[in-house]
């Protein structure tokens, strides 16, 4: 019965210290406890966030740290998380976000997390929203590769590094930044010509897009030949040339405007005719702001290699073959030009290679010649100018409107030629190189005369005379009629032309309805009294008929 007792007794005590617990043992915890404290934003797409662990539990702990997302419904499986590792000590820690991603949600939700074997414990979930950045101005609104551009606004950032900046998709260079002002370099390679708007764009720590516009300004930085002909092209070298022509764009040779010509990605200028200075320096005027570019251009003498023919009549052409001759004229200062000595004349073509001109009305003679273009003059050699020369006629005598062909050897170049019979004058024309055509001008008297050919300032005879003949009457049938009665005129000297025939019976004029050299077909005119009458024709020059016509 007393061993009973005993036994019953150290059941209880057992018991009893179970539940107390054995001297110096707690009870152990085994879940973490961890509270979520603050969050603050730092800029744009950067936040610090602030934990705290109250108790990190029993089991070892896995990981630990932040987890955030655009929702509040955050948590396991859910959110993006930033680990701070595995090794956490109990009480407050933080932590400064990288880039959050947002996708522009402007409104962020966070909660700590602490995980261990047993499972994830998780703090309160705490919202903040981010700032939004604004733009403000953008000065200057335009500008040049190289130049730099200062945007304004409200960015939340204070490093550039923070800052990327694109023209038209091209990354230009920030030089400065800060909360309110971001200075950027406009880059070159952006595809887009003079004046054209572009737009900006401005990305904050990776997130955030800002756009401007921005209006890009051509910069011309040189050019190319530095040495070139009259009328030659110079290319312009730069970033964003003109595709068009602009009235806001001037380029100038010393202080000489040139011609623009304008393509896609290209502007070229025309070296001015003009220029009186073998050397200048070429500037260009945009917007009211000159650049003067790096270098001098020299422009180029011309180079004869060859002239022909080297003895030229007047009125003959004369082609002159080379290099850098002007490839257009100058009608303003009248260049390119050529000179026989002391006499000026003026190209009828001109190419780069070769310039044609007309000889001047010289005396025979040599002549220094010589070719200007824009400030160079140039000597070539030498011209002999020769007269032309008449051999003879074709007949030496003939009446009023007859051809006559000189046998001779003027240039036949279509020109017109000055022919004297005497005092009176005709128009010639080369028919091919040996012969000239003339008719017998009207005004002349019968009998000898002498002709001659007016060349320029010379006249050349014809060794021949002339003899004019005078036209004959020397029947006409029938011999009378009543008005309206056809009468046939037959005589020499006549024209073939009606209308140069001019046909009287007394003092009235009569129809003249066919003529020949030899024959004219008339008609006796109406009103006219009857009676004995002359019948008379003038061609140039009068004859009457011995005979006379009877009015019936």
């Amino acid at each position: 019965m007393k061993n009973t007792l005993l036994t019953v007794a150290a059941a209880a005590v057992l018991t009893l210290l179970v539940l107390v617990g054995l001297p110096g043992c707690k009870k152990e915890t085994r879940y973490p406890e961890i509270q979520t404290l603050e969050a603050h934003a730092v800029s744009p797409s950067r936040a610090v966030f602030r934990g705290n662990i109250v108790s990190k539990g029993g089991p070892a702990i896995s990981d630990y740290g932040f987890v955030y997302g655009t929702s509040s419904n955050i948590g396991d499986g859910q959110g993006t998380r930033i680990s701070l590792g595995s090794d956490p000590a109990e009480g407050p820690f933080e932590k400064e976000s990288g880039v959050l991603q947002l996708g522009g949600y402007p409104q962020v939700f966070v909660r700590s997390y602490l995980t261990n074997s047993e499972g994830t414990a998780y703090g309160s979930v705490v919202s903040l929203l981010m700032p939004q950045p604004s733009t403000g101005e953008i000065r200057p609104s335009s500008g040049k590769s190289g130049d730099l551009i200062t945007l304004s606004g409200k960015f939340y950032i204070s490093d550039p590094k923070q800052v990327q900046v694109t023209f038209s998709e091209v990354p230009a260079r920030v030089v400065e930044a800060s909360d309110s002002k971001i200075v950027v370099e406009v880059p070159t390679g952006i595809s887009a010509s003079h004046g054209t708007q572009i737009s900006i764009r401005l990305i904050l720590d990776g997130q955030r897009s800002l756009n401007y516009i921005f209006s890009i300004q051509a910069n011309i930085k040189d050019y190319s030949p530095k040495n070139a002909a009259i009328g030659s092209a110079v290319t312009f070298l730069g970033d964003n040339l003109p595709d068009y022509w602009s009235s806001g764009l001037r380029v100038l040779f010393g202080s000489l405007a040139a011609n623009l010509s304008s393509q896609t990605g290209r502007l070229t200028a025309t070296v001015p005719a003009e220029l009186t200075t073998v050397t200048s320096k070429i500037s260009v005027v945009l917007n009211n702001v000159t650049t003067i570019l790096p270098g001098e251009f020299t422009v180029k003498p011309p180079v004869v290699s060859s002239i022909s023919p080297a003895t030229a009549m007047l009125g003959t052409t004369l082609t002159v073959t080379g290099s850098d001759f002007p490839i257009m004229y100058s009608y303003s200062d009248r260049n390119p030009r050529a000179a026989f000595g002391d006499v000026t004349v003026y190209p009828s073509s001109v190419s780069g290679t070769s310039l044609s001109f007309q000889v001047p009305a010289l005396p025979a003679g040599e002549y220094v010649f010589s070719i200007t273009a824009g400030p160079n003059t140039v000597s070539s050699g030498k011209v002999r100018v020769v007269l032309p020369t008449i051999s003879g006629l074709n007949k030496t005598s003939g009446y009023i409107g007859d051809e006559v062909l000189l046998n001779c050897n003027f240039p036949n170049n279509g020109t017109s030629y000055q022919v004297s019979f005497g005092a009176i004058s005709a128009y010639g024309q080369m028919i091919d190189n040996n012969r000239m055509r003339v008719y017998v001008p009207s005004g002349l008297l019968a009998g000898k005369v002498k002709l001659a050919v007016h060349y320029g300032s010379q006249l050349i005879p014809v060794d021949e005379q002339f003899t004019v003949l005078s036209p004959t009457i020397t029947s006409f049938s029938p011999t009378s009629g009543l008005p309206g009665t056809v009468v046939t005129i037959y005589g020499t000297g006549f024209s073939p032309v009606t209308y140069n025939n001019l046909v009287r019976f007394g003092g009235v004029q009569s129809v003249v309805y066919a003529a020949s050299p030899n024959t004219l077909q008339v008609q006796v005119p109406s009103g006219i009294s009857p009676g004995q009458v002359k019948i008379s024709v003038v061609n140039g020059m009068a004859v009457s008929s011995d005979e006379t016509f009877t009015i019936r």
